[in-house]
């Protein structure tokens, strides 16, 4: 597993809400690709950064957040 993508993981799963939000730059295809297989969704989101990534965990995604 990629550090980057195990770090971004710990992040979303400690949040509350079910997702996070991340700066630009965080986020790439191989980053994005390798969330997708353990079942994190990413999405565009400008609520704290322009050009920002949400991550939603898996469970978030079935309650139908994402």
């Amino acid at each position: 597993m990629n550090r980057s993508v195990a770090n971004l993981i710990a992040v979303v799963e400690r949040s509350e809400k079910g997702f996070t939000d991340v700066p630009p730059g965080s986020v790439n295809d191989e980053i994005e690709m390798e969330l997708a297989r353990y079942g994190y969704a990413v999405a565009l989101s400008d609520r704290l950064w322009i050009g920002g990534y949400r991550i939603h965990t898996p469970e978030s995604i079935q309650a139908g957040n994402y």
